[in-house]
């Protein structure tokens, strides 16, 4: 059994996109209010994101959608407590494909929670994942700088706590990538940052900017993945 891969070019990120219906956050940035981004009409892209840590375990974020807040676009992170912690196994399925499983807590072959995913041979090309995250009130641009981008199909039940965000969507894309680190922009005024601590007003979370060293559905729209880095 493996666990998180070694090599530079093998996944530790994943990106579960459905299509979801457009909702409305209750959050306000500088220039008004954060507006979701639609591709159809009253649809957006949401779903979930996993990222693998040692020890077999994953944390697996919902993302309720894509935002805009002022410019700065993105899925909107949850908060620790809607984040879930999964463990998770890795095997060989043929040359250069990986096929990992994810346990959502229960027996390890509960079938009535599973989630299983097979990942084809990765294509050496670089993309921004870009995300909003709300900390102490403030929002932040979170960029999630991923490589080696890989297509991958997934067999899923997923358990009724989680099943209802995506019930009303459609599956459109599962990718599987290399995320080498994480870099956050605060995007408060600078009124708002200097009434805050320095290192909560300048987005600089160590444990989010460092990622350990170490998936044809309808590809996600270009401006998903943002080329401009977060400075």
């Amino acid at each position: 059994m493996r666990s998180v891969m070694g090599s530079a070019s093998e996944p530790n990120s994943f990106l579960i996109l459905y299509l979801l219906p457009a909702v409305t956050l209750p959050v306000l940035c500088s220039s008004g209010p954060v507006r979701s981004v639609t591709f159809l009409p009253g649809k957006t892209l949401g779903g979930f994101h996993i990222s693998l840590n040692e020890g077999h375990r994953a944390v697996l974020s919902p993302l309720s959608g894509y935002f805009d807040c002022g410019g700065h676009k993105g899925f909107f992170w949850p908060s620790p407590d809607e984040q879930e912690i999964l463990k998770y196994r890795v095997s060989e399925n043929g040359p250069g494909k990986l096929f990992i499983a994810f346990d959502f807590g229960g027996h390890p072959f509960d079938r009535n929670q599973y989630l299983r995913m097979h990942l084809g041979t990765p294509f050496p090309i670089r993309k921004e994942v870009p995300f909003i995250e709300l900390r102490h009130g403030l929002l932040y641009a979170r960029t999630d700088f991923g490589s080696f981008y890989r297509k991958a199909s997934m067999d899923v039940l997923w358990p009724d706590r989680l099943a209802g965000g995506v019930r009303r969507g459609w599956k459109i894309a599962v990718l599987a990538y290399s995320s080498a680190h994480v870099r956050c922009q605060s995007l408060s005024t600078s009124k708002e940052r200097r009434l805050m601590d320095p290192e909560i007003a300048t987005g600089e979370f160590p444990h989010v900017r460092v990622r350990m060293s170490p998936v044809k559905t309808l590809s996600p729209p270009d401006s998903l993945l943002s080329e401009k880095e977060c400075r």
